[in-house]
């Protein structure tokens, strides 16, 4: 399990990193719903981060799924 304390989630998402869960929901909510769209625009270190993210996702489920075959 991968633990994000909140001085790292605020070094990573800046403002938004010092919301709580509910309140970025809210905000996602607010922007994303008047235009009726699910679109956002990002700069690339999103796009870095979600591929290391991805990456490190993939390889924590095909690990866990390996670890029960074996067992």
């Amino acid at each position: 399990e991968i633990i994000i304390d909140k001085e790292d989630k605020k070094k990573l998402l800046g403002l938004i990193g010092s919301l709580t869960d509910d309140e970025i929901r809210s905000l996602i909510l607010d922007v994303l719903t008047p235009i009726g769209y699910n679109m956002i625009t990002t700069s690339k270190e999103i796009d870095f981060l979600i591929e290391k993210l991805s990456k490190l996702v993939s390889t924590s489920i095909d690990n866990s799924l390996h670890n029960l075959k074996n067992t």
